[in-house]
């Protein structure tokens, strides 16, 4: 679920007749009839959205792992990784825009291991896939952030079963390599089913499951920017049942995590981000069987500074409900909604800057090029001209050689009048030599008559 700048509020989803599509909100909170954007696409797949377009990642039904790029005017797909055999299954996508690069998480299954995975398309070109680390298989086998400085941050339980603990890797995109595994919990302990996120002070918030013998807790704990410090744990609630539907999410100072049984919502929260929490209730969310787990995003800079979220409860029954999100937005006081009013309309103006800027700087880059083009039409233009000229001269030649053809005289008064123009002696040459040739001739022949008439006037006075 994105809601854009604009206003206008996505929906991406999988059916099965249409593949991948997506629906959207109408400002009668009716959503229109979904529209189909890939139909051979398997149910799982994963969409994030940046300034302009959306970006999905998804496998086709031979289980080949595709990139689609998606915006109102255009919609572009490339092969990320091919697969040999047909394999389909839950690979748990994950994807991160980062200005021109695109980061890409999934697991694989491989000779009864599951590898996580992580690939890159650098400036429109598919990198290798790298093997991150084993984890385990199971509902959520990972849960990946990126914080404010650009590093991306990878959280899973260690596949070590004399060390069993959670802890994470850190890519550097600088370095471009991942840190060897950093613990988070002590050494085993089985801690399954992370969910993090970064809040706007850069704080690293994550909830997670840890089991013992009797039962099950739900924790928490948080790292501070620039310090490879956490928190002691917090223990959240404990239950015989496990904690496999639970997440964690960030609104304005106030930390929420909640776990959902039977379609029923409970929840804790902290108004001090994260230091003290409330005890367990029940949220009063009327959505019954229609209650989904969605997850949403937006790029509205007033509302994305506000907010954390990876996953939330929601509905779609009359338009669009969110669970705790709409409360916090809407129960601000005087004073903090003036702040917040003068924090949008101040984030609103840097974005149409931005905006502006960009605009700019494209009507430059457009206008060079436009003179880049202009000048070389003109060189061709010149060069037309001359290559008709060419052709104009060559057409005339030729129709004098057909008028001259069978007449010698002609052709040999051609020859000189066309060794003249190009001021090449050789063709005059040639016909001086053959008229010298010829004059050479006559002279031995009448030289050789005298001689012939020499010799009978010696014979007849000898007789």
């Amino acid at each position: 679920m994105f809601k854009q700048f604009s206003g206008k509020i996505w929906n991406f989803l999988h059916d099965v007749r249409l593949g991948i599509c997506y629906s959207n909100l109408t400002k009668r909170n009716t959503w229109t009839e979904p529209i189909s954007i890939e139909k051979k696409a398997y149910q799982h797949f994963y969409a994030a959205m940046d300034d302009e377009r959306f970006h999905l990642i998804y496998q086709d039904l031979h289980g080949n792992i595709i990139y689609l790029r998606f915006d109102e005017m255009s919609i572009m797909t490339l092969p990320i990784l091919n697969s040999k055999s047909p394999s389909l299954y839950n690979k748990h996508f994950y994807l991160i825009p980062a200005n021109d690069n695109i980061h890409f998480l999934y697991i694989l299954l491989y000779n009864n291991n599951v590898l996580l995975t992580h690939q890159m398309l650098i400036n429109g070109t598919v990198g290798s896939p790298k093997v991150i680390d084993y984890v385990y298989n199971n509902n959520l086998p990972y849960s990946a952030i990126r914080d404010k400085s650009g590093n991306i941050y990878v959280f899973y339980q260690s596949t070590d079963t004399t060390n069993m603990q959670l802890g994470y890797r850190l890519f550097s995109e600088e370095q471009d390599i991942w840190s060897k595994f950093i613990p988070v919990t002590g050494p085993g302990i089985n801690c399954d089913f992370p969910s993090a996120i970064v809040d706007n002070s850069n704080i690293i918030h994550i909830c997670f499951q840890k089991r013992s013998p009797k039962y099950y807790e739900l924790v928490y704990k948080q790292k501070i920017p620039d310090k490879s410090i956490w928190s002691d744990e917090t223990v959240i609630h404990s239950s015989v049942y496990p904690f496999e539907n639970s997440s964690i999410l960030c609104l304005d100072e106030k930390v929420i995590i909640y776990w959902v049984r039977n379609d029923i919502i409970y929840y804790c929260f902290s108004n001090n981000k994260g230091n003290s929490w409330s005890k367990p209730a029940k949220y009063n969310f009327p959505a019954g069987r229609q209650l989904l787990c969605i997850s949403y995003n937006t790029n509205i800079p007033y509302e994305l500074s506000r907010i954390a979220i990876r996953d939330i409860p929601g509905s779609f029954a009359n338009g669009l409900k969110l669970a705790f999100y709409q409360d916090i937005l809407s129960n601000n006081n005087v004073s903090s909604t003036q702040e917040s009013l003068k924090n949008m309309i101040v984030d609103s103006f840097k974005y149409l800057k931005e905006g502006i800027d960009n605009l700019t700087e494209g009507n430059k880059t457009l206008k060079n090029q436009i003179r880049e083009l202009e000048l070389i039409q003109k060189n061709l233009i010149r060069e037309k001209e001359r290559y008709s000229i060419k052709l104009n001269l060559l057409e005339n030649e030729l129709k004098q050689l057909k008028q001259i053809t069978g007449k010698p005289e002609k052709f040999k008064e051609y020859i000189r009048q066309h060794a003249s123009e190009k001021h090449h002696s050789s063709y005059t040459e040639i016909v001086d030599n053959k008229n010298n040739n010829s004059n050479n001739d006559e002279c031995k022949i009448k030289k050789t008559m005298r001689l012939k008439k020499f010799e009978k006037i010696k014979r007849f006075r000898k007789k």
